[in-house]
């Protein structure tokens, strides 16, 4: 898919897979094209109807931007709103989104959550924001940066012992406690950041089922190797189901270019 905005044209194209163990898969993504808007849910697999959440987040996002593209055009009119208008905006729909899965969850006695991660191309400015462990990255000339923190206990173990070995880390005990999801309170804090994009530039959103499996190096080489975002995709769920694919795998990339 393609749209151009301000001389910037963005192509999305994702891929998700059940994976080389799960059932069934509990993750969902969506590319709304007229928003200039891509995101990725990962269901959580120690919930239930963790596939229910996934799919809930990102069509209710989705919706709050069909409900609200009048508003936002208007509120973006005045001169240098446009940016922090739009990362209102994401954070707002992915809050709806929240209210959407604990209500429904409050309703049915059932627990569901899902992280969540969604990118918006805001003039030349790709706003990101997300809630739990599902990632978002730049590929730019062939290097790859994280732009999310994850919320998780893995993480903040991570960054409080900065000399762990690979062997640490895989032993850690809760390396799968997320600390941070939509839908398993009433309110939720979303973590934003902004990024001045440029031609040639990739951002990629995944769920931890790539992330876990696929290491930033081989991810980098791929999305910079193939020819266009759609065999990117779909070579980065194919490189996790090679490595082994414990959970599952989704990928959505968007390419900016002139």
């Amino acid at each position: 898919m393609a749209d151009t905005s301000n001389g910037l044209t963005l192509r999305i194209a994702g891929a998700t897979d059940v994976g080389r163990v799960r059932d069934h898969n509990e993750d969902s993504f969506a590319i709304a094209e007229r928003h200039r808007l891509f995101l990725v849910a990962d269901g959580m697999g120690g919930h239930d109807l963790g596939e229910v959440a996934s799919k809930i987040a990102v069509d209710a996002i989705v919706g709050y931007y069909d409900r609200t593209a009048a508003q936002a055009a208007a509120s973006t009119a005045e001169a240098g709103q446009a940016l922090a208008a739009a990362s209102r905006r994401l954070v707002a729909g992915i809050q709806v989104a929240n209210q959407v899965i604990f209500e429904l969850s409050r309703r049915q006695r059932r627990t569901m959550g899902t992280t969540i991660v969604a990118a918006q191309l805001a003039e030349r400015t790709m706003c990101i924001a997300h809630v739990g462990d599902s990632r978002a990255y730049l590929v730019r000339d062939g290097s790859i940066a994280r732009l999310t923190r994850d919320h998780s206990a893995l993480e903040d173990y991570i960054q409080a012992s900065p000399d762990l070995t690979p062997e640490d880390i895989r032993a850690f005990p809760y390396r799968n406690v997320i600390l941070r999801a939509l839908g398993t309170m009433a309110n939720v804090e979303v973590d934003t950041a902004t990024l001045l994009v440029e031609p040639g530039d990739r951002v990629l959103l995944c769920c931890d089922g790539l992330s876990n499996m696929v290491n930033d190096e081989a991810m980098a080489a791929i999305v910079s190797g193939a020819p266009d975002v759609e065999k990117a995709a779909a070579e980065l769920v194919a490189a996790a189901n090679e490595a082994g694919a414990d959970d599952n795998v989704t990928a959505v990339l968007a390419e900016c270019a002139l």
